[in-house]
């Protein structure tokens, strides 16, 4: 591990000899084409970013996006972006002017570091951005915080106020759905009991460490299973639901795809969630929540902050020894406050 780090560091440097370095012209704030990079990253970091793009829309900014196959499907139908490029596509070729590049997670690692300077290596601006990154040398702004129990998008309201002396920021992250998608959770939601609380569940993370375990999970629903007025829909991998104990009121949805789970979440009354992009859908439709946070660090940063629910509606409960460590005991509990709180008025 430590060698593949000295690799990509010295890779790093190497390449980044390329770019020419700080801007050394007057910068008049006159930035019309914005370049957002967002590659080696999760689904949720991408959806983190996208109340910062309606601002720029706002704004009247013209804002291209690169990133990789798996966060198009977020994007895809978001208007606030003019092209969604993934990685070696005609933005090389075409060679477009960017007035401003932003670089939110190089910093991440060196590997990190290394992929985000072969992109700008290969773009033709006139400024570029960073969060805290390693090079500071070649980049005209770099963003340390002054402490690092930060959200992520006090760096996007940071470049706002910088560049365009904007101090608003919306209090929802934005995601779209294609009718068909929509339409598809819809009609499957329809099949459940009707008049019941619809409950998403989501107890698996992208690692065992920030995930429930089975036992927890199982215990959850068997201390539910009485309760006539929810209707628990499982959100996980299929190859997870033959660990779980179904219930009369437990019900797996067999997503064909990431966004036709978040369709469903939108649709849902109440969302319980472990750290991970399904936290962020629920922002962005702003649902009432329960997230369930494990305290891990990236880069000196806590996840609990940077990556956290960042709205009201949601409860943020955070174990430090990671949730796994949780009983299933306080858990329902904390599940049955959230409920009690809930009133649903079906038409």
């Amino acid at each position: 591990m430590r060698l593949n780090n000295f690799i990509y560091k010295l890779k790093s440097f190497i390449i980044s000899s390329r770019l020419t370095g700080k801007n050394t012209n007057t910068f008049d704030n006159n930035i019309n084409y914005v370049c957002l990079v967002l590659i080696n990253i999760g689904l949720g970091d991408a959806i983190m970013a996208t109340s910062f793009l309606r601002m720029l829309k706002t704004l009247g900014v013209t804002t291209d996006v690169i990133t990789t196959k798996k966060i198009v499907p977020i994007l895809n139908n978001n208007k606030d972006i003019r092209h969604v490029i993934v990685g070696n596509e005609a933005i090389y070729k075409n060679k477009q002017q960017y007035d401003l590049v932003i670089d939110p997670y190089s910093h991440c690692s060196w590997y990190f570091t290394y992929k985000y300077l072969k992109i700008l290596s290969r773009l033709d601006y006139t400024v570029v951005s960073g969060f805290n990154v390693k090079i500071s040398n070649k980049y005209d702004d770099n963003y340390i915080p002054k402490d690092r129990n930060i959200h992520l998008t006090s760096y996007y309201q940071y470049i706002l106020k910088k560049y365009w002396l904007e101090d608003s920021f919306p209090d929802n992250y934005i995601v779209n759905f294609s009718d068909e998608t929509l339409g598809k959770a819809n009609d499957w939601l329809s099949t459940l009991p009707d008049k019941t609380l619809k409950v998403a569940f989501c107890p698996f993370a992208s690692t065992a460490q920030r995930s429930l375990s089975d036992n927890q999970i199982n215990s959850i629903l068997k201390y539910f299973a009485e309760r006539n007025d929810i209707s628990i829909i499982l959100l996980l991998e299929k190859s997870k639901v033959a660990s779980v104990d179904m219930q009369n009121n437990t019900y797996y949805f067999e997503s064909p795809d990431f966004m036709s789970a978040a369709a469903l979440i939108g649709l849902c009354d109440f969302i319980v969630s472990v750290d991970t992009s399904f936290v962020h859908i629920a922002n962005s439709q702003n649902k009432p929540a329960l997230v369930l946070y494990s305290s891990v660090y990236n880069d000196g940063y806590n996840t609990d902050v940077l990556c956290g629910p960042n709205y009201d509606n949601a409860r943020q409960i955070v174990e430090s020894s990671g949730v796994a460590s949780m009983s299933a005991d306080l858990i329902y509990n904390y599940i049955n406050e959230e409920l009690s709180k809930i009133t649903i008025t079906r038409i």
